[in-house]
């Protein structure tokens, strides 16, 4: 492109000039001080540290005692014992457990966030070797480093995973050898040691229940999480409403004492599962209200014209006048009963409303 007139060409240069100018001189602040505009008084402002990104400071809202976990040591992970040869290992943000028998090592899931020190937890309890592997479902946070164990293992997976990960073709997460459509078992002298049930699309197409009868122990990854409130927009549920009657699937189906949920600090319990049906009961009622008060047409003549002929301005400006009553409304109300209320709360209220409006 060209510009015959000089006047232009120098207004130009002038501008790209002053631009370029302006960022130099914020990149060169040693401190940029970002302020929440949010009208949700439970949030704080956070300091970023450019120059420094080792010394930055966010200042959220304190974890709530319920949601902490054991302290991580120096080594990166702990393991816990949860008796019969099954144990839980966890870095305090993934974790997952395996079993250990006579016959070999029973491993479930792969964070790579873990990564080889699952090799490494493993040796402090057994010299037994990985025999079985069992994806909880396709995801790479939590199955990415499947492929640290001894090639001869057995990689088992409910047939929606199987698919997902063929289509994926990552040598990272092997293919499974043995898939399955419902209910599988895998048996140590005719016994079930580990019941795998598929009950549908939750979290996402595949991602199974994974039993441990004899110590009462259930996983199932991406849905509950114990003490604190759901990651982003309800864990990035393909199916909300199976994510919300998961807590009542639990309790008619299980007995629990002890929940992994692949993510955070914490073993859970029955009692946290039923404190995240109480929550997500609470959000979706609150949700419904959010939906009744707040008219699209009131948006529309409020926003319409200082905005002619942008219909994407009035719906934004509907969709984030809801999501800003429903977490005005819970924040308080859950800020001390579940860790992260404070990050995590307006996508969990944007996706719900979603759900409510669409599904």
């Amino acid at each position: 492109m060209t510009f015959e007139n000089p006047v232009f060409s120098m207004i130009l240069i002038f501008l790209v000039f002053s631009i370029i100018t302006s960022m130099s001189t914020a990149l060169a602040q040693p401190q940029t001080n970002v302020t929440n505009t949010s009208n949700n008084a439970s949030l704080t402002p956070s300091t970023i540290s450019l120059a420094n990104p080792s010394g930055t400071q966010s200042n959220y809202y304190p974890v709530p005692d319920n949601a902490r976990g054991p302290v991580i040591p120096e080594k990166g992970y702990v393991v816990e014992d949860l008796g019969g040869g099954l144990y839980f290992l966890g870095n305090g943000a993934y974790n997952t457990m395996f079993m250990v028998t006579e016959g070999g090592v029973i491993a479930i899931d792969a964070p790579p966030a873990i990564g080889e020190k699952y090799l490494q937890a493993i040796s402090e309890v057994t010299e037994q070797p990985v025999m079985y592997f069992i994806y909880s479902h396709t995801h790479k946070d939590h199955v990415g480093a499947a492929n640290i164990f001894p090639d001869n293992a057995t990689y088992i997976a409910q047939e929606e995973t199987a698919n997902q990960i063929r289509i994926a073709n990552d040598s990272n997460r092997p293919l499974p050898d043995i898939t399955f459509t419902d209910k599988y078992e895998i048996r140590v002298e005719n016994e079930p040691v580990l019941e795998l049930d598929y009950p549908g699309v939750t979290h996402e197409a595949g991602n199974i229940y994974i039993y441990a009868p004899k110590q009462k122990a259930l996983m199932f990854v991406d849905v509950i999480y114990p003490g604190w409130v759901p990651f982003d927009g309800l864990g990035g549920a393909e199916n909300v409403t199976g994510f919300l009657d998961t807590p009542d699937e639990i309790a008619n189906n299980y007995k629990v004492d002890k929940f992994i949920g692949g993510h955070l600090t914490r073993i859970g319990t029955m009692e946290d599962i039923g404190v995240q049906k109480e929550f997500t009961l609470d959000l979706k009622t609150t949700a419904q209200q959010v939906l009744r008060n707040v008219s699209f047409g009131d948006m529309a003549r409020v926003i319409g014209p200082s905005n002619p002929g942008n219909p994407w301005a009035i719906t934004n400006s509907y969709l984030e006048e809801m999501t800003d009553q429903c977490t005005a409304q819970l924040a308080d109300k859950w800020n001390d009963r579940l860790g992260g209320v404070d990050i995590f709360l307006e996508d969990n209220c944007a996706a719900m409303l979603k759900s409510l409006r669409v599904d």
